[in-house]
Formats: C-alpha cells, structure tokens, sequence
C-alpha cells in the first residue's frame, strides 16, 4: 500500500483549536454525564421511599427534560458538521 507524500496528507490542526475544542467536548461530557446521574438519582429516591413506579416519571420528568434539551446540542453539532463523527454509517 502506497503512504502518501506529505504533501496529500492533510495539515495537523492548530493546538489552539484542538485545546478549545477538546476543552467544550469534556465540559459537555461532564454536564451531561452529572445531568443524567441526576436523573438516575431521582429514580432512585422515588422508589426507595415507597413511590412506586407509577411515580418515577412525574418525579423524573424535570430532570430527564434538562437532559434530553442539552441532547439537542449533539443534533446541531452534527447539521454543522463542526466536529467530525468517531463512527462511519455503513451505506444501505
């Protein structure tokens, strides 16, 4: 297999934006991550103390609808293409 010439690989990204870039992605990783620790928790209060699972969704619901509005952000990421997907779609 041939290795292309160095000058058809494509230029490295800057630092900077790298930095920044990565520094978003964690930060919204991590607020996502603790928003549905939040959900998980909440569920789990209400079923401790005898609410039953009738009661998880109106207990739940405020938390899960701050997680899924953040989710929203994943959808406009990917219409701006402004980072690039870790998985390809095999074609149908």
């Amino acid at each position: 297999m041939d290795r292309p010439s160095d000058s058809q690989r494509p230029p490295a990204p800057t630092p900077q934006k790298k930095t920044l870039r990565t520094q978003y992605l964690t930060l919204y990783n991590l607020v996502s991550a603790v928003l549905w620790l939040r959900v998980f928790w909440s569920v789990v209060l209400i079923l401790t103390v005898g609410g039953g699972w009738e009661k998880v969704f109106a207990g739940a619901d405020k938390n899960v609808r701050y997680v899924q509005t953040a989710a929203v952000l994943e959808i406009v990421h990917a219409a701006l293409g402004k980072w690039q997907r870790t998985f390809s779609i095999p074609p149908s």
